[in-house]
Order: structure tokens, then C-alpha cells, then sequence
């Protein structure tokens, strides 16, 4: 009996590795902040945005907001020599906390098809809380990709560094 291996599914965590890989190569310099969120398919539910996100993202805009990075380990062992436990970090934070003020602030959606080529969508927070409140006044539920499309700040395909559609 044939056993058939599990296709792995494109996750938040891949899009954040391709997100990562883009402001290294492109050294991407403006202070910023950014939520990344993932669809696999034609809208985002607008649930999927909490309200502590939308609220540190207008902080982080408008006012300041301060941040302490976690301290927590990713795993722990017994050293041997000593018999104490030993706490490990998978990498090591480069420093405990930071502030960021008057900076800028952008939801950041991947629409995900398999086998299609992948394209971000960087949304500033104001747009966004307008395109929420708009939404939601219409008694709709999620938002369309091509509502995204049309506010974007900054259009990315993966893949083309040549194809930026649009920037700031």
C-alpha cells in the first residue's frame, strides 16, 4: 500500500519568509510596521484583523507605541553536566524592546493561488479603517481583493523584481 504524502499548504509563516526576503534584497529602510495576513481566496474575512492589531497599527502611525519583546525560550533541555535545566532561544532577539512613533503602518495581504504567481498588497492603516467601516456599514463580512487592489499603497509580485506596480 502506497502511502501519499500530504501537499504542504502555503501558510502566514511562508508569506512572512517571502516577505522578509523581499525587504532584505530590496533593503527596504523606511521605519515601518506591518501586519501580514494571508487569503486563499478572492476576499479576507475582516474577523481576521483583530482590533489590537488595527489599534497598534494606528498607534504606530499616529502616536507611539511601545513594544517588549518576548523573552520566551523555544525550548528547554537538561544539562548534562550540571543536571539544571538549560533554556535555549531558536535565535537570539536583538534587543528587548523598542518604540515606534509617526511611522508608517500597513496591513499587508497575500492572495494565495497555487500555482499563480503571488502578489502583496500594502494597505495603510488609514485606508483600511475606512475600507472596514465601509464594509461593514454595507453589512458585508469580508473584503474583496480587488477593494485592496484599488487602495494599495504598494503592489508586489514575488518572483519579478521588476514588476512593482505601484508605489509610494
Amino acid at each position: 500500500m502506497e502511502i501519499k504524502k500530504r501537499k504542504k499548504s502555503f501558510r502566514e509563516s511562508d508569506f512572512q519568509r517571502l516577505f522578509t526576503k523581499w525587504v532584505n534584497e530590496n533593503k527596504y529602510s523606511n521605519t515601518a510596521v506591518f501586519e501580514l495576513k494571508i487569503s486563499k481566496g478572492k476576499s479576507l474575512s475582516i474577523d481576521r484583523i483583530r482590533d489590537h492589531q488595527i489599534v497598534s497599527l494606528m498607534k504606530s502611525k499616529h502616536d507611539f507605541l511601545f513594544h517588549k519583546i518576548s523573552d520566551m525560550p523555544s525550548f528547554s533541555s537538561i544539562k548534562k553536566e550540571t543536571g539544571k535545566k538549560e533554556m535555549r532561544f531558536q535565535r537570539p532577539k536583538p534587543f528587548d524592546c523598542f518604540v515606534v512613533s509617526q511611522c508608517e503602518s500597513y496591513l499587508v495581504v497575500l492572495f494565495y493561488e497555487p500555482r499563480k504567481p503571488k502578489t502583496m498588497y500594502w494597505i495603510d492603516i488609514d485606508d483600511l479603517n475606512f475600507l472596514i467601516k465601509s464594509e461593514r456599514a454595507l453589512g458585508r463580512k469580508s473584503i474583496k481583493k480587488e477593494s485592496f487592489m484599488q487602495i494599495a499603497k504598494k503592489t508586489i509580485n514575488f518572483g519579478d523584481k521588476n514588476e512593482e506596480n505601484k508605489t509610494f
